[in-house]
């Protein structure tokens, strides 16, 4: 093995180093002019037994190999890995399902009669925790009563309905720039999944839908804004300021006024103002998040790392739905009086639970994967 690595040119170099160019001669096929030898000192007669072995055994490996076939060495083709289409496509009707979910054979109704659920499910919860991990999610839809559970769109997320049985949500593509402007795209599909049509990516990060599904709120680049829902007439309600920053509005049923989350310096809680703008002030300093009108407009449902509250529309009576369980969040209230949430409630699982604004038992809907940022898995009922 070894003389075979070496080749046939090793070995007679290891001869000549060994042997001198007798060796060679007779192990690689011929005899040089005879040189001088040069005095060596005297040896024992058994290192010389010794190396006469090895140089006889080097040389009848040297004439094998000589004689041994060259076997031709194959290297495997290279091939290029496929870019990722920015195709968007229609998914609907899919049999593959993340481990935790199973589609229903009766789908969720079309209606929207407050009985159905948007939700984002994570298809994958081993995957890192960076941008690309929203190209993992997917957006399912079932009935308030957990039936009928199917899958709506892939690679999506932040689902809103609209009023006339089409849904608003946000398209991620792995082809596109890794800032999240470029690479979101928002779409409208139907209850199908079929592209209804894609809206301009004008940069706005959360949103909220007005209940006539005719005007979006939106942060965009630290300022609140107001556009209609082809992204035209795009007006600032509250502008930007240093150190302020707004997240996850919400646009009262009434139409009369918008909610979300604000942060001066490090004072983060509940704000509102008019939905024609306006300067916003806290209803609440205890770091709430995710603000939720109720049906009747006078009150706002959200949540702190303390559990799900409840607190009226100028920011009187705050009161504790449920305390903290770990993690409880992501609150919607729906036409039907419920409140709906994300929560690991009773040690089940992660899943949408729904509970009654006055308290009392919590209802489980359905058990949803979760991903490496749970609170950035948003999801809308039905109005």
């Amino acid at each position: 093995m070894i003389m075979k690595r070496l080749g046939r040119g090793g070995v007679c170099f290891l001869l000549v180093w060994l042997g001198g160019s007798v060796l060679w001669g007779s192990a690689c096929g011929r005899l040089p002019t005879p040189t001088p030898v040069p005095q060596t000192p005297d040896i024992s007669a058994t290192e010389t037994v010794i190396a006469a072995r090895v140089i006889a055994t080097i040389a009848t490996s040297a004439r094998d190999l000589e004689r041994t076939p060259t076997t031709d060495v194959r290297v495997p083709s290279i091939t290029s890995t496929p870019k990722p289409s920015t195709t968007f496509t229609k998914i609907a009707s899919r049999s593959t399902t993340t481990p935790s979910l199973k589609a229903t054979s009766s789908p969720a109704s079309r209606s929207t009669g407050g009985n159905l659920i948007a939700y984002v499910a994570d298809s994958d919860s081993g995957h890192s925790c960076d941008y690309w991990s929203r190209s993992q999610y997917a957006v399912w839809l079932v009935s308030t009563d957990g039936t009928g559970n199917r899958l709506l769109m892939e690679n999506a997320t932040d689902p809103s309905f609209l009023p006339n049985g089409q849904i608003l949500l946000t398209f991620h593509s792995r082809s596109e720039s890794w800032l999240g402007v470029y690479g979101s795209i928002p779409t409208i599909v139907d209850f199908d999944g079929n592209s209804i049509r894609q809206m301009n990516p004008s940069g706005f990060q959360d949103r909220s839908v007005s209940r006539d599904g005719r005007q979006i709120v939106a942060v965009q680049g630290g300022t609140l804004v107001k556009m209609n829902l082809d992204s035209s007439d795009n007006a600032v309600l509250v502008g930007s300021m240093l150190n302020r920053n707004f997240y996850a509005p919400d646009w009262s049923h009434d139409g009369q006024r918008i909610a979300f989350r604000m942060c001066m310096g490090r004072t983060c809680g509940i704000a509102a103002i008019p939905s024609g703008g306006g300067s916003p002030n806290h209803l609440t300093t205890d770091d709430g998040k995710d603000p939720s009108w109720s049906p009747d407009s006078r009150s706002i449902a959200y949540w702190n790392n303390d559990g799900l509250w409840i607190v009226d529309a100028y920011g009187t009576n705050k009161r504790r739905l449920l305390s903290s369980k770990g993690n409880v969040g992501l609150p919607r209230w729906s036409a039907d009086g419920r409140i709906y949430y994300l929560s690991p409630a009773g040690g089940a699982g992660w899943g949408i639970y729904s509970i009654e604004p006055s308290g009392g038992a919590e209802r489980l809907i359905i058990n949803v994967p979760v991903g490496c940022n749970w609170s950035e898995q948003r999801f809308a009922v039905s109005r």
